[in-house]
């Protein structure tokens, strides 16, 4: 799994259009296909692709929704095949892999190397530095939670030169791993690199810092605009790219086109309704009930970006990010292990985050260490499966 997503990492084609998302898309589907003949489906999986399929058949443009769907399927598939495996290996090879982006950026910045065409410059094997820095934010928080340190100085570039939202999204991911040890040391991690971030973002002519930039002030226009038409049945997939341009008030369509919202919660509640809301309530239960772990890092990280951008809609972070909650869910083996224990471990997180855990006793833990929780619990523990 290291080659694959060293692959993924590094795949660009700079003569071919969008040679930085479509053969990085060739990949992922091969492996997908490939990965599902050893992925058990369970009804989860069969009644989250049927919903897709539901939303697919209901879009307003059928090519959109065929290319998100088939997105989807891909990151459905990635995750299904993690769920049961490690995710370590695929981690190394992308912190490799960004190692290679890493020495592009550096010829790009400072020998001013531009071979690769880019919306935005700086980003390397991407096509602008914000999609090279959200997936190596992603990868930092893992090797950091494996221990990985000499990976780390082939990340940095890639992350110095991309976008401030990674580093603040890091901030807080360090912040929550520090918070059991020291509270202080948890607000001073996430305010230390929420000022790095800040003191990175340059204003007109590069000369005066500010914090809010005009691209962030464009974002909240989406979102103001978008979130009164949320629907509770949805509009489909690919329906935002399509339906935008007709409630876009803070911006002229003629001038701007936004194909996503620069938020994953709010694209995913317009394009699915319910389903996208009962999606990020399971996430969200699991990390509160989840033991903190490498995957459950890059994954806090993956959930902060959602919020500035999109990175469940781009290749390598989707992916990734897939590979994360793998790494997370791994010991739910169906939706009730899941939703079973979320009020006792809910009840016992503190006990759990800063004390020695406790496998039985207590109001609403089970005492039988074979039971579906008890399995659970020793995996997020890390005592055995």
């Amino acid at each position: 799994m290291g080659a694959l997503f060293f692959l993924v990492v590094v795949a660009c084609v700079p003569f071919m259009p969008a040679g930085a998302t479509v053969p990085r898309w060739a990949i992922l589907s091969i492996a997908a296909a490939v990965l599902l003949f050893r992925t058990n489906i369970s009804w989860v999986g069969v009644a989250v692709v049927g919903y897709l399929t539901l939303m697919a058949y209901v879009a307003p443009s059928g090519f959109d929704a065929a290319f998100i769907y088939w997105h989807f399927l891909v990151v459905v598939a990635l995750f299904g095949f993690f769920v049961t495996r490690d995710i370590k290996g695929a981690m190394l090879g992308a912190a490799l892999g960004f190692w290679v982006n890493s020495a592009v950026v550096l010829a790009q910045y400072y020998l001013n190397w531009q071979k690769i065409p880019q919306i935005i410059p700086n980003g390397g094997l991407f096509y602008n530095h914000f999609m090279a820095s959200e997936a190596a934010a992603i990868v930092l928080a893992v090797i950091v939670g494996y221990r990985l340190w000499w990976l780390i100085p082939g990340i940095l570039p890639t992350l110095a030169l991309g976008a401030r939202h990674s580093l603040i999204a890091l901030g807080i991911a360090a912040g929550a791993g520090l918070w059991r040890y020291s509270r202080f040391a948890a607000m001073m991690a996430a305010l230390g690199l929420f000022l790095f971030a800040f003191a990175l973002m340059k204003g007109e002519g590069g000369h005066k810092m500010i914090l809010i930039s005009p691209d962030f002030l464009q974002r909240v226009g989406v979102w103001i605009d978008t979130i009164p038409h949320i629907r509770p049945w949805g509009h489909g997939l690919g329906s935002f790219i399509a339906n935008y341009p007709s409630f876009q008030t803070h911006s002229i369509s003629l001038q701007l086109r936004f194909e996503n919202a620069h938020n994953d919660y709010i694209q995913l509640l317009y394009e699915l309704g319910l389903g996208g809301a009962l999606l990020i309530s399971i996430v969200a239960a699991r990390m509160v009930t989840a033991m903190p772990s490498p995957a459950w890092y890059g994954l806090i990280v993956f959930l902060v970006e959602a919020c500035f951008g999109f990175p469940l809609y781009e290749p390598v972070s989707a992916a990734l990010a897939a590979v994360c909650a793998a790494g997370v869910f791994n010991g739910c083996g169906s939706l009730r292990d899941l939703l079973h224990p979320v009020r006792p471990r809910i009840r016992h997180w503190p006990q759990n985050h800063g004390l020695a855990p406790v496998y039985a006793g207590g109001p609403g833990l089970p005492a039988d260490a074979d039971s579906p929780f008890g399995r659970s619990l020793r995996s997020d523990f890390g005592h055995g499966a």
